[in-house]
Protein backbone atom coordinates (compact mmCIF):
# COMPACT_ATOMS: atom_id res chain seq x y z
CA UNK A 1 0.00 0.00 0.00
CA UNK A 2 1.36 3.29 -1.22
CA UNK A 3 0.86 6.12 1.48
CA UNK A 4 0.00 9.92 0.67
CA UNK A 5 2.32 12.62 1.21
CA UNK A 6 0.39 13.85 4.00
CA UNK A 7 0.59 10.52 5.95
CA UNK A 8 4.22 10.35 5.46
CA UNK A 9 4.74 13.71 6.57
CA UNK A 10 3.38 12.93 9.73
CA UNK A 11 4.90 9.50 10.05
CA UNK A 12 8.76 10.70 9.84
CA UNK A 13 9.93 11.81 13.32
CA UNK A 14 9.85 15.52 13.37
CA UNK A 15 13.55 17.51 13.98
CA UNK A 16 13.55 19.07 17.41
CA UNK A 17 14.70 22.60 17.36
CA UNK A 18 17.80 23.18 20.05
CA UNK A 19 15.24 25.50 22.17
CA UNK A 20 12.99 22.21 22.48
CA UNK A 21 15.70 20.13 23.71
CA UNK A 22 16.70 22.24 26.29
CA UNK A 23 13.21 22.61 27.47
CA UNK A 24 13.54 18.72 27.25
CA UNK A 25 16.43 18.53 29.51
CA UNK A 26 14.89 21.08 32.69
CA UNK A 27 11.62 19.12 32.39
CA UNK A 28 13.84 15.71 33.08
CA UNK A 29 16.17 18.08 35.32
CA UNK A 30 13.34 18.96 37.77
CA UNK A 31 11.39 15.41 37.49
CA UNK A 32 14.87 14.12 38.89
CA UNK A 33 14.71 16.90 41.23
CA UNK A 34 11.62 16.30 42.52
CA UNK A 35 11.81 12.41 43.16
CA UNK A 36 15.28 12.77 45.14
CA UNK A 37 13.60 15.65 47.23
CA UNK A 38 10.65 13.20 47.75
CA UNK A 39 13.77 10.10 48.44
CA UNK A 40 15.52 12.77 50.59
CA UNK A 41 12.41 13.68 53.02
CA UNK A 42 11.05 9.76 53.09
CA UNK A 43 14.39 8.39 53.88
CA UNK A 44 14.35 11.73 56.82
CA UNK A 45 10.76 10.08 57.43
CA UNK A 46 12.33 7.02 57.93
CA UNK A 47 15.52 8.41 60.31
CA UNK A 48 12.75 11.02 62.21
CA UNK A 49 10.37 7.63 62.75
CA UNK A 50 13.25 5.24 63.94
CA UNK A 51 14.64 7.96 66.42
CA UNK A 52 11.39 8.15 68.17
CA UNK A 53 10.61 4.65 68.24
CA UNK A 54 14.39 4.14 69.96
CA UNK A 55 13.53 6.58 72.11
CA UNK A 56 9.71 5.68 73.16
CA UNK A 57 11.46 1.83 73.94
CA UNK A 58 14.14 3.45 76.18
CA UNK A 59 11.48 5.60 78.02
CA UNK A 60 10.07 2.39 78.71
CA UNK A 61 6.65 3.95 79.11
CA UNK A 62 3.73 1.83 81.39
CA UNK A 63 0.33 1.14 80.72
CA UNK A 64 -1.52 0.00 84.03
CA UNK A 65 -4.50 -2.40 84.15
CA UNK A 66 -6.92 -1.82 87.39
CA UNK A 67 -9.03 -5.17 88.28
CA UNK A 68 -11.06 -5.87 91.27
CA UNK A 69 -10.53 -8.64 93.54
CA UNK A 70 -11.82 -10.56 96.65
CA UNK A 71 -9.07 -9.86 98.95
CA UNK A 72 -5.78 -12.25 98.23
CA UNK A 73 -6.00 -14.13 95.06
CA UNK A 74 -5.96 -17.75 96.78
CA UNK A 75 -5.74 -17.05 100.94
CA UNK A 76 -8.63 -14.66 101.46
CA UNK A 77 -8.57 -11.32 103.46
CA UNK A 78 -6.34 -10.11 106.06
CA UNK A 79 -6.65 -6.84 107.90
CA UNK A 80 -3.61 -3.98 108.40
CA UNK A 81 -1.67 -3.58 110.98
CA UNK A 82 -3.55 -0.88 113.20
CA UNK A 83 -1.30 1.81 115.37
CA UNK A 84 -2.48 3.73 118.21
CA UNK A 85 -0.44 6.86 118.74
CA UNK A 86 -1.09 9.62 120.84
CA UNK A 87 -0.48 13.01 118.85
CA UNK A 88 0.91 14.81 121.65
CA UNK A 89 1.68 13.08 125.17
CA UNK A 90 5.60 14.51 125.11
CA UNK A 91 3.92 18.17 124.63
CA UNK A 92 1.76 17.74 127.98
CA UNK A 93 4.76 17.18 130.13
CA UNK A 94 6.37 19.80 132.59
CA UNK A 95 10.04 18.96 131.54
CA UNK A 96 9.24 18.86 127.49
CA UNK A 97 7.31 22.03 127.70
CA UNK A 98 10.27 24.01 129.36
CA UNK A 99 12.70 23.34 126.91
CA UNK A 100 11.11 22.31 123.54
CA UNK A 101 10.50 25.75 122.02
CA UNK A 102 8.95 25.65 118.70
CA UNK A 103 9.55 21.94 118.43
CA UNK A 104 6.23 19.67 117.99
CA UNK A 105 7.90 16.69 116.29
CA UNK A 106 8.79 14.21 119.05
CA UNK A 107 12.62 13.35 117.86
CA UNK A 108 12.83 17.21 117.49
CA UNK A 109 11.33 17.86 120.91
CA UNK A 110 13.85 15.37 122.51
CA UNK A 111 16.46 17.13 120.26
CA UNK A 112 15.28 20.58 121.95
CA UNK A 113 15.37 19.21 125.26
CA UNK A 114 18.70 17.05 125.13
CA UNK A 115 20.66 20.60 125.07
CA UNK A 116 19.20 21.74 128.58
CA UNK A 117 18.72 18.41 130.20
CA UNK A 118 20.75 15.01 131.49
CA UNK A 119 20.28 12.85 128.82
CA UNK A 120 20.14 9.68 131.30
CA UNK A 121 16.62 11.50 132.48
CA UNK A 122 15.34 11.99 129.22
CA UNK A 123 15.79 8.22 128.07
CA UNK A 124 14.28 7.29 131.65
CA UNK A 125 11.43 9.78 130.63
CA UNK A 126 10.64 8.67 127.23
CA UNK A 127 10.28 4.89 128.86
CA UNK A 128 7.69 6.22 131.79
CA UNK A 129 5.71 8.35 129.71
CA UNK A 130 3.56 5.62 128.41
CA UNK A 131 1.34 3.85 130.12
CA UNK A 132 0.56 -0.23 129.37
CA UNK A 133 -1.85 -0.72 126.23
CA UNK A 134 -3.52 -2.36 128.74
CA UNK A 135 -4.55 0.91 130.44
CA UNK A 136 -5.43 2.44 126.90
CA UNK A 137 -7.35 -0.58 125.26
CA UNK A 138 -9.88 -2.74 127.40
CA UNK A 139 -10.81 -5.13 125.49
CA UNK A 140 -10.06 -6.40 121.78
CA UNK A 141 -12.76 -8.56 119.59
CA UNK A 142 -13.08 -10.05 116.44
CA UNK A 143 -15.96 -10.35 114.77
CA UNK A 144 -16.29 -13.28 112.81
CA UNK A 145 -19.80 -12.43 111.16
CA UNK A 146 -21.71 -14.67 113.71
CA UNK A 147 -19.47 -14.82 116.96
CA UNK A 148 -17.12 -12.73 118.52
CA UNK A 149 -13.64 -14.22 119.31
CA UNK A 150 -12.14 -12.58 122.66
CA UNK A 151 -8.38 -11.74 121.65
CA UNK A 152 -7.47 -11.45 125.81
CA UNK A 153 -5.52 -14.47 126.26
CA UNK A 154 -3.29 -13.22 123.42
CA UNK A 155 -3.37 -9.63 124.50
CA UNK A 156 0.70 -9.18 124.38
CA UNK A 157 0.98 -11.52 121.19
CA UNK A 158 -1.14 -8.88 118.82
CA UNK A 159 0.00 -5.92 120.88
CA UNK A 160 3.67 -4.65 120.25
CA UNK A 161 5.19 -0.86 121.03
CA UNK A 162 6.88 0.75 118.40
CA UNK A 163 8.74 3.87 118.43
CA UNK A 164 8.03 6.48 116.00
CA UNK A 165 10.00 10.18 115.13
CA UNK A 166 6.51 11.80 114.77
CA UNK A 167 4.91 10.57 118.36
CA UNK A 168 7.03 8.84 120.49
CA UNK A 169 5.99 5.41 121.43
CA UNK A 170 3.18 3.62 119.79
CA UNK A 171 0.87 0.38 119.84
CA UNK A 172 0.50 -1.77 117.01
CA UNK A 173 -2.35 -4.15 116.48
CA UNK A 174 -1.21 -7.47 114.06
CA UNK A 175 -4.23 -9.70 113.90
CA UNK A 176 -1.89 -11.73 111.77
CA UNK A 177 -0.17 -12.93 114.59
CA UNK A 178 -3.14 -15.50 115.50
CA UNK A 179 -3.13 -18.60 112.78
CA UNK A 180 -6.71 -19.08 112.75
CA UNK A 181 -7.27 -14.93 111.66
CA UNK A 182 -4.74 -13.92 109.58
CA UNK A 183 -6.78 -14.82 106.79
CA UNK A 184 -10.52 -14.95 106.43
CA UNK A 185 -13.73 -14.77 104.72
CA UNK A 186 -15.77 -11.54 103.93
CA UNK A 187 -18.80 -13.26 102.15
CA UNK A 188 -21.26 -11.29 104.57
CA UNK A 189 -23.19 -7.85 104.26
CA UNK A 190 -24.10 -5.05 106.50
CA UNK A 191 -23.87 -5.10 110.36
CA UNK A 192 -22.25 -8.56 110.21
CA UNK A 193 -19.32 -8.40 107.93
CA UNK A 194 -15.94 -9.52 110.20
CA UNK A 195 -14.40 -6.45 112.16
CA UNK A 196 -11.82 -5.77 114.82
CA UNK A 197 -13.41 -4.23 117.82
CA UNK A 198 -11.42 -2.04 120.48
CA UNK A 199 -13.09 -1.04 123.64
CA UNK A 200 -11.32 1.58 125.30
CA UNK A 201 -10.40 1.62 128.88
CA UNK A 202 -12.93 3.70 131.26
CA UNK A 203 -10.47 5.96 132.49
CA UNK A 204 -8.43 6.37 129.64
CA UNK A 205 -5.31 8.38 129.88
CA UNK A 206 -5.17 9.42 126.48
CA UNK A 207 -8.29 12.03 125.22
CA UNK A 208 -7.17 11.62 122.11
CA UNK A 209 -5.21 8.81 119.56
CA UNK A 210 -4.12 8.78 115.79
CA UNK A 211 -5.33 5.90 114.04
CA UNK A 212 -2.54 4.15 111.38
CA UNK A 213 -3.66 1.77 109.07
CA UNK A 214 -0.51 0.19 107.08
CA UNK A 215 1.29 -3.15 106.17
CA UNK A 216 3.87 -4.27 108.52
CA UNK A 217 6.48 -3.15 106.18
CA UNK A 218 5.90 0.70 105.86
CA UNK A 219 5.18 1.34 109.34
CA UNK A 220 7.28 5.00 109.52
CA UNK A 221 5.53 6.10 106.44
CA UNK A 222 2.05 5.47 107.44
CA UNK A 223 0.51 9.04 108.64
CA UNK A 224 2.05 10.04 105.20
CA UNK A 225 0.11 7.34 103.28
CA UNK A 226 -3.71 8.64 104.00
CA UNK A 227 -3.88 5.59 106.21
CA UNK A 228 -4.81 8.09 109.14
CA UNK A 229 -7.75 8.04 111.32
CA UNK A 230 -7.98 11.11 114.13
CA UNK A 231 -10.33 10.01 117.07
CA UNK A 232 -11.21 11.51 120.25
CA UNK A 233 -12.49 9.56 123.04
CA UNK A 234 -13.48 11.83 125.84
CA UNK A 235 -16.47 13.27 123.47
CA UNK A 236 -17.76 10.04 122.24
CA UNK A 237 -18.67 8.08 125.82
CA UNK A 238 -20.82 5.51 124.70
CA UNK A 239 -20.23 6.00 121.35
CA UNK A 240 -18.97 3.57 118.66
CA UNK A 241 -16.51 5.24 116.07
CA UNK A 242 -17.01 2.82 113.40
CA UNK A 243 -13.43 2.75 111.07
CA UNK A 244 -14.51 1.76 106.97
CA UNK A 245 -11.36 1.28 105.37
CA UNK A 246 -10.81 -0.08 101.45
CA UNK A 247 -7.88 -1.45 100.47
CA UNK A 248 -5.56 -1.07 97.08
CA UNK A 249 -2.64 -2.76 96.04
CA UNK A 250 -0.15 -0.86 93.45
CA UNK A 251 2.42 -3.53 91.24
CA UNK A 252 4.89 -1.45 88.84
CA UNK A 253 7.46 -2.26 87.23
CA UNK A 254 11.13 -0.41 87.62
CA UNK A 255 12.09 1.79 84.82
CA UNK A 256 15.06 3.44 83.43
CA UNK A 257 13.59 7.24 84.26
CA UNK A 258 11.81 6.48 87.39
CA UNK A 259 13.26 3.26 89.09
CA UNK A 260 11.31 1.91 91.65
CA UNK A 261 11.89 0.71 95.37
CA UNK A 262 11.92 -1.68 97.90
CA UNK A 263 10.60 0.28 101.11
CA UNK A 264 8.97 4.13 101.48
CA UNK A 265 11.22 6.80 102.04
CA UNK A 266 10.78 7.00 105.74
CA UNK A 267 10.89 3.35 106.23
CA UNK A 268 14.20 3.36 104.52
CA UNK A 269 15.64 5.71 106.76
CA UNK A 270 14.68 3.68 109.91
CA UNK A 271 16.36 1.09 108.84
CA UNK A 272 19.69 3.00 107.97
CA UNK A 273 19.28 4.33 111.43
CA UNK A 274 19.30 1.13 113.31
CA UNK A 275 22.00 0.00 111.08
CA UNK A 276 24.40 2.17 112.20
CA UNK A 277 23.29 2.13 115.70
CA UNK A 278 23.64 -1.97 115.53
CA UNK A 279 27.39 -1.42 113.77
CA UNK A 280 28.38 1.14 115.82
CA UNK A 281 27.08 -0.29 119.60
CA UNK A 282 26.05 -4.12 118.62
CA UNK A 283 22.78 -3.41 120.46
CA UNK A 284 19.12 -2.00 120.86
CA UNK A 285 17.09 -0.45 122.80
CA UNK A 286 13.26 -0.85 123.15
CA UNK A 287 12.32 2.87 123.48
CA UNK A 288 14.26 3.10 119.81
CA UNK A 289 12.74 0.16 117.89
CA UNK A 290 10.81 1.03 115.31
CA UNK A 291 8.89 -2.57 114.56
CA UNK A 292 8.59 -5.37 112.58
CA UNK A 293 9.50 -3.71 109.37
CA UNK A 294 13.16 -4.28 110.72
CA UNK A 295 12.70 -8.03 111.05
CA UNK A 296 12.50 -10.99 108.20
CA UNK A 297 10.25 -11.49 105.69
CA UNK A 298 9.52 -15.09 105.82
CA UNK A 299 6.12 -14.95 106.45
CA UNK A 300 5.05 -12.00 104.29
CA UNK A 301 2.85 -12.84 100.77
CA UNK A 302 3.39 -10.70 97.91
CA UNK A 303 0.85 -9.47 95.88
CA UNK A 304 2.83 -8.67 92.72
CA UNK A 305 4.13 -11.45 90.45
CA UNK A 306 6.63 -9.56 88.58
CA UNK A 307 10.33 -10.24 88.38
CA UNK A 308 11.66 -6.45 88.75
CA UNK A 309 9.72 -6.53 91.75
CA UNK A 310 12.76 -6.40 94.46
CA UNK A 311 11.40 -7.99 97.69
CA UNK A 312 12.38 -7.45 100.93
CA UNK A 313 14.57 -8.94 103.02
CA UNK A 314 16.44 -9.34 106.47
CA UNK A 315 18.10 -5.94 107.21
CA UNK A 316 18.22 -5.87 110.83
CA UNK A 317 20.18 -9.09 112.78
CA UNK A 318 17.48 -11.08 115.27
CA UNK A 319 19.44 -11.87 117.61
CA UNK A 320 20.59 -8.45 119.21
CA UNK A 321 20.40 -7.84 122.98
CA UNK A 322 19.66 -4.65 124.45
CA UNK A 323 21.85 -2.20 125.12
CA UNK A 324 23.09 -1.70 128.75
CA UNK A 325 21.30 1.10 131.27
CA UNK A 326 24.92 3.03 130.84
CA UNK A 327 25.19 3.02 127.24
CA UNK A 328 21.75 3.60 126.48
CA UNK A 329 21.71 7.70 126.79
CA UNK A 330 24.91 7.47 124.21
CA UNK A 331 22.77 5.78 122.08
CA UNK A 332 19.76 8.01 122.03
CA UNK A 333 22.31 10.87 121.62
CA UNK A 334 23.24 8.74 118.44
CA UNK A 335 19.58 7.84 117.12
CA UNK A 336 18.99 11.63 117.46
CA UNK A 337 22.14 13.15 115.47
CA UNK A 338 21.30 10.39 112.70
CA UNK A 339 17.87 11.41 112.19
CA UNK A 340 18.77 15.02 111.55
CA UNK A 341 21.99 14.15 109.96
CA UNK A 342 19.85 11.36 107.23
CA UNK A 343 17.32 14.63 106.56
CA UNK A 344 20.42 16.39 104.70
CA UNK A 345 21.79 13.38 103.11
CA UNK A 346 20.35 9.82 102.73
CA UNK A 347 20.33 6.88 100.35
CA UNK A 348 16.68 6.77 100.21
CA UNK A 349 15.21 8.60 97.22
CA UNK A 350 11.66 9.58 97.78
CA UNK A 351 10.21 7.33 94.57
CA UNK A 352 7.98 4.83 93.98
CA UNK A 353 8.04 1.57 95.91
CA UNK A 354 7.37 -0.99 93.51
CA UNK A 355 4.84 -2.93 95.90
CA UNK A 356 2.69 -1.27 98.15
CA UNK A 357 -0.60 -1.57 99.91
CA UNK A 358 -2.50 1.10 100.51
CA UNK A 359 -5.69 2.09 102.93
CA UNK A 360 -8.29 4.78 102.77
CA UNK A 361 -10.90 5.30 105.49
CA UNK A 362 -13.74 6.49 106.52
CA UNK A 363 -15.47 6.81 110.27
CA UNK A 364 -18.98 7.72 111.61
CA UNK A 365 -20.06 8.08 114.76
CA UNK A 366 -23.00 5.19 115.84
CA UNK A 367 -24.89 4.40 119.07
CA UNK A 368 -23.55 1.23 121.42
CA UNK A 369 -24.74 -1.03 123.83
CA UNK A 370 -21.42 -0.75 126.16
CA UNK A 371 -21.55 1.88 128.54
CA UNK A 372 -18.87 4.70 129.91
CA UNK A 373 -17.16 3.68 127.18
CA UNK A 374 -15.60 4.29 123.63
CA UNK A 375 -15.76 1.84 121.14
CA UNK A 376 -13.53 1.53 117.90
CA UNK A 377 -14.81 -0.91 115.19
CA UNK A 378 -12.47 -1.42 112.52
CA UNK A 379 -14.47 -3.10 109.32
CA UNK A 380 -13.86 -3.27 105.44
CA UNK A 381 -16.31 -0.98 103.66
CA UNK A 382 -16.03 -2.81 100.32
CA UNK A 383 -14.98 -6.49 100.04
CA UNK A 384 -13.32 -6.12 96.45
CA UNK A 385 -9.69 -4.80 96.68
CA UNK A 386 -8.61 -2.39 93.81
CA UNK A 387 -5.49 -4.01 91.88
CA UNK A 388 -3.30 -1.48 89.53
CA UNK A 389 -0.79 -3.49 87.93
CA UNK A 390 1.73 -0.95 85.62
CA UNK A 391 3.89 -2.83 83.05
CA UNK A 392 6.69 -1.79 80.54
CA UNK A 393 3.85 -2.26 77.05
CA UNK A 394 6.74 -1.39 75.04
CA UNK A 395 9.32 -3.81 74.65
CA UNK A 396 11.82 -5.04 72.17
CA UNK A 397 8.99 -6.54 69.82
CA UNK A 398 7.10 -3.53 69.74
CA UNK A 399 10.48 -1.83 68.61
CA UNK A 400 11.31 -4.27 65.80
CA UNK A 401 7.73 -3.87 64.79
CA UNK A 402 7.43 0.12 65.16
CA UNK A 403 10.92 -0.09 62.10
CA UNK A 404 9.66 -2.31 60.50
CA UNK A 405 6.19 -0.42 59.74
CA UNK A 406 8.17 2.84 59.32
CA UNK A 407 10.61 0.85 56.36
CA UNK A 408 7.22 0.02 54.40
CA UNK A 409 6.02 3.20 55.28
CA UNK A 410 8.31 5.28 53.90
CA UNK A 411 10.80 2.95 51.90
CA UNK A 412 8.44 0.09 50.43
CA UNK A 413 10.87 -1.76 52.03
CA UNK A 414 10.43 -5.19 54.19
CA UNK A 415 12.06 -7.46 55.80
CA UNK A 416 11.91 -9.66 52.84
CA UNK A 417 14.11 -7.02 49.90
CA UNK A 418 16.08 -5.68 52.86
CA UNK A 419 17.34 -9.11 53.25
CA UNK A 420 17.40 -9.66 49.41
CA UNK A 421 19.55 -5.86 49.22
CA UNK A 422 22.25 -7.32 51.90
CA UNK A 423 23.33 -10.53 50.32
CA UNK A 424 23.48 -8.78 47.08
CA UNK A 425 25.50 -6.57 47.71
CA UNK A 426 26.98 -7.11 51.59
CA UNK A 427 29.35 -9.44 49.55
CA UNK A 428 30.85 -6.54 47.72
CA UNK A 429 31.99 -4.59 50.03
CA UNK A 430 34.18 -8.06 51.34
CA UNK A 431 36.13 -8.26 48.11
Amino acid sequence: MVLPESAKERLLPKKITSRQAIEFKERIKKVIQVRNGIIFCLILLFFLGVIRAVMTYWSQPLSTDITYKYGHPYLGFQYPQITLCHPNIYLEHPMFKECRGDALEFISVIKSCMKSNNTSEIADLIQNLHPEIGNIVKMVRFWTGSKYVSLWPLYKKVWTPVFLDDFGLCYTFDLSKVEKLKYFSLDTDGFGRPGIEFVMAEKNVWQTADLLLHTRFDLPDAYQLAGYVPLSFSDNINKALKVEIKKKINCRESTRAVPCVKYEQKTCQSIEKHQAIFEKFGCSIPILYSGQHLDSNKDNTYYCNSSSVQHLDNVIPKDVSNCSYDVTPEVLQFYVKQSFDLNKGSNCPMTQTCENVRFTSSYKVEETWIENKTLIYVVFENPEVEYRISYINYGWISLVGAIGGILGLTLGASAFTLSEFLLKHVPYFFK
